[in-house]
């Protein structure tokens, strides 16, 4: 074997080891970056967990060197700078965290490699991180208030062993609704409730009241929300 063959396989190992101290000095300056912004205790575990997601972040962010430019941003590193904003907001991180983590990227890339960061880079990966963290975020929150509509969550059972329901889920799917009248009316029938009194919008009332029907559940009464504002709140 010649001493170039020999040498090229400790070269190309030589330069992998350079490659990954490089980027792991800077997934660990952007942590102590983030970590010195954080807010919460729940921001410390995030920027953590997502040191795998920041790696990868590394890795593709050096290897546009020596100036990363927003054009070159491939879709999957897009997709990290998304994760890392769903991490955030899906471990409760703060705003704050939300708002601090691509700065803590760039200050720690002029802190390791001494490159200059072009600002639309920094720009484009600010907005996929944010976005995502916004998106998860308002999800998070509709969830919560579709989940306040679950039964039982809807339901006061009342002395005579009638359950009065609460039909006032915020879904105007038809599909959607009857999925949820389906639910509310197995679990009622399961519970061994055999009268309602519901009362709510008409299309939540009328998508429970089919529902109630196939479950052997009797609605007693039903007032819609539309015919309570025609008696001007008069009982």
């Amino acid at each position: 074997m010649s001493r170039t063959s020999a040498s090229t396989p400790l070269a190309a190992r030589a330069d992998a080891e350079r490659e990954s101290a490089a980027a792991n000095a800077l997934v660990d300056a952007w942590c102590r970056h983030d970590h010195a912004a954080a807010f919460l205790a729940a921001d410390h575990a995030i920027i953590e967990s997502t040191r795998a997601l920041r790696r990868l972040l590394a890795e593709s962010v050096l290897a546009a060197a020596p100036e990363p430019q927003a054009s070159v941003i491939p879709r999957d590193l897009v997709h990290a700078f998304g994760a890392i904003g769903r991490a955030i907001a899906d471990g409760g991180g703060s705003p704050t965290l939300a708002a601090v983590t691509i700065d803590g990227l760039v200050a720690a890339l002029r802190d390791t490699t001494k490159l200059p960061v072009d600002t639309a880079f920094a720009t484009a990966a600010r907005g996929a991180m944010v976005e995502s963290y916004v998106h998860s975020t308002r999800r998070a929150l509709e969830d919560d208030a579709r989940r306040a509509w679950e039964y039982p969550a809807c339901a006061v059972p009342l002395a005579d062993g009638t359950v009065a329901i609460a039909a006032g889920h915020p879904l105007e799917d038809d599909e959607a609704l009857g999925a949820w009248a389906s639910r509310a009316a197995s679990a009622l029938a399961l519970a061994g409730v055999r009268r309602v009194v519901v009362t709510g919008p008409e299309a939540a009332v009328a998508a429970l009241r089919d529902a109630l029907d196939v479950a052997g559940v009797a609605v007693t009464e039903r007032r819609f929300a539309a015919d309570q504002r025609a008696r001007g709140g008069r009982r």
